[in-house]
């Protein structure tokens, strides 16, 4: 990932040398490479702003929804979301964080404070957060240890809130688990995990669990109806305001039009809208 981003910002420098040089206006107390890094920098985050670490910001004169994405090394996993309820009239503020080998209270601070103070300034606007699988539990931490106003609604998808099999069985292997990282060590279903740990909410999210396996050929390690990687049991926390299931699977829950209907009524109203959740169908059909 990090050659990876080193050969993009290469590529970006080369393209858009010319440009950010003729911006420049040095003087002698302005180093002008300096300047040019700085500025590269921050349109390389424009432009990537997954693999930059920076927040996507699309803008909306309605209220703010902060997304935060769970366990992903391939495209941004909120990215169809963010849109959709952009269009929906949100301003939406996509969080990017390294998946590995990074505390979850850095990511809270360094990535998601940080984010909200910069980019949710207007005191009229509420702000509501959306996580997907680990990024659940990064948000729960979040509202239950640091303080924010005007808070609004949250909604949870496949939210491992009392922690997945799957984190147990592969952080067996040492190998396994330092590719996986720290964060994804602690969300297994023992009572000394993180979301199991962290105890009820103190506020009241909306839970959209899926029904459908990712992974529907290999043989099941997770007890009861599942998305291939969370449990609908486990989405179950103390203090929540509603769980749903729908008919999808846990990675490509965020893309479905039925979980972004839901999660963009649930910010609205605080309330699911049940007459809109679609029927169960052949667990073949995934």
């Amino acid at each position: 990932m990090h050659t990876a981003l080193r050969f993009l910002l290469t590529v970006f420098l080369f393209v858009h040398g010319t440009d950010l040089l003729a911006a420049q206006e040095p003087t002698s107390s302005s180093p002008g490479l300096d300047n040019l890094s700085r500025e590269a920098c921050s349109r390389f985050g424009e432009q990537f702003p997954f693999l930059a670490k920076v927040p996507r910001i699309r803008e909306n004169p309605g209220d703010y929804v902060v997304l935060v994405h769970g366990f992903s090394w391939a495209k941004p996993p909120l990215r169809t979301l963010g849109r959709y309820l952009n269009q929906q009239g949100f301003q939406t503020i996509e969080i990017h964080y390294p998946i590995r080998n990074i505390p979850v209270d850095e990511v809270l601070d360094r990535y998601v404070m940080a984010a909200v103070q910069k980019h949710c300034t207007d005191p009229n606007r509420r702000i509501h957060f959306v996580g997907h699988s680990m990024g659940c539990i990064v948000i729960r931490k979040l509202l239950t240890e640091r303080k924010l106003d005007r808070v609004g609604n949250v909604v949870l998808l496949a939210a491992p809130n009392k922690g997945t099999e799957y984190a147990d069985f592969f952080c067996r292997s040492p190998l396994l688990a330092e590719m996986l990282g720290d964060f994804v060590q602690q969300v297994g279903v023992g009572p000394d995990s993180l979301p199991n740990r962290m105890g009820p909410v103190k506020f009241s999210p909306g839970i959209i669990m899926g029904t459908r396996s990712d992974f529907p050929f290999v043989p099941a390690m997770l007890p009861g109806s599942d998305d291939g990687v969370v449990t609908v049991a486990s989405g179950q926390v103390e203090g929540m305001a509603e769980l749903i299931t729908l008919p999808t699977t846990h990675i490509r829950m965020p893309s479905t039009k039925s979980a972004q209907a839901q999660t963009a009524h649930f910010l609205r109203t605080g309330k699911f809208a049940p007459d809109q959740i679609p029927a169960p169908t052949p667990w073949l059909t995934f």
